[in-house]
């Protein structure tokens, strides 16, 4: 014979009450004084000194902000209303990126056993505007070179003919041209990855010869290209 509808809702219960007996047996209460210089020490030894300079700053900054003792005091609203005082500080794009390091950092306490559940989990990104990349003309390209020192030339020339990203020139290094097949190659310090950029048309005749003329500067036994000059 079944059970009763009372019996299966006291049945309910019981295993309700189990299951959060159990969860709770799980969870070890954590000061946040106690916890996040352990997640800065794991984060130092995942990601760049860049990278973990850049978090480390975020999370002291809302933590501040919160004014938790204990991570079961950090809340969803909490975390919401950070968001908002910081759209009125930066930009979205940045608000998004800090709301993406709080998250690591409570989902990290999760996997911990230090929260049964990431508050921030249901935070939603902002909206961010798309901005138009400005491309400059022809004529601007050649009013900028006519302004340019000789030696500051050469490094807006790779700019130009390349792509690269505004740190990636003062890494350059001589080892990593190659003038037979038309590359450079770029070791990315974050990720370790390769990224290979193909000197375009000209570049072999004209960016080239410059990059070679550099030997006459001072400086030019050092492994990096453009070191003395950024």
């Amino acid at each position: 014979m079944g059970l009763s509808a009372v019996q299966r809702k006291r049945k309910k219960t019981l295993e309700e009450a189990l299951e959060k007996e159990k969860l709770g047996r799980r969870i070890h209460p954590k000061l946040i004084s106690e916890y996040l210089p352990e997640y800065l020490a794991i984060c130092q030894a995942e990601h760049s000194k860049r990278t973990y300079r850049h978090e480390k700053q975020i999370l002291e900054d809302f933590l501040k902000f919160c004014g938790a003792q204990n991570l079961k005091q950090i809340t969803a609203d909490v975390v919401e209303k950070y968001k908002v005082k910081r759209v009125h500080e930066v930009s979205k794009s940045t608000v998004n990126r800090s709301n993406t390091v709080i998250k690591a950092f409570l989902n990290r306490a999760v996997q911990l056993g230090y929260l049964e559940k990431n508050p921030a989990q249901f935070v939603k990104k902002l909206k961010e505007e798309q901005r138009q990349i400005k491309l400059l003309s022809d004529e601007e390209v050649k009013k900028l070179l006519k302004v340019c020192s000789p030696r500051v030339r050469q490094i807006v020339t790779v700019f130009l003919l390349t792509g690269m990203r505004l740190g990636e020139p003062a890494h350059l290094r001589w080892k990593d041209i190659d003038f037979r097949h038309s590359l450079i190659h770029i070791h990315t310090p974050r990720d370790s990855a390769l990224l290979n950029f193909e000197i375009f048309h000209g570049f072999s005749f004209t960016t080239g010869n410059h990059l070679k003329s550099l030997a006459a500067f001072p400086n030019s036994v050092l492994p990096h290209v453009f070191t003395s000059a950024l």
